[in-house]
């Protein structure tokens, strides 16, 4: 008598497939903090060669971004996820 299989073949054991899935999530992870920290030196590079006509004007822009952000974000996060159980 012969038990047949109808799985994939197994190619890895189950560690190996998890050191596996590790090592490649920690590659991901370096890029994307690689690739973030790119981001940032572009930008900082393009905001030197900016010049505000008063230092108010760039403290009214960010404190708008962070007014807008303090509204919108819970508004998206609570129609996402309701605060209350229905």
């Amino acid at each position: 008598m012969s038990i047949t299989s109808y799985g994939p073949p197994p190619t890895l054991r189950h560690e190996e497939r998890d050191a596996l899935g590790t090592a490649l999530q920690t590659v991901l992870i370096d890029l994307i903090d690689l690739s973030l920290v790119a981001i940032a030196l572009v930008l900082y590079a393009a905001a030197g060669g900016v010049r505000f006509a008063r230092a108010s004007a760039w403290v009214t822009h960010a404190a708008l971004n962070a007014l807008g952000m303090s509204v919108l974000l819970p508004v998206t996060v609570g129609r996402r996820w309701p605060f209350t159980a229905t």
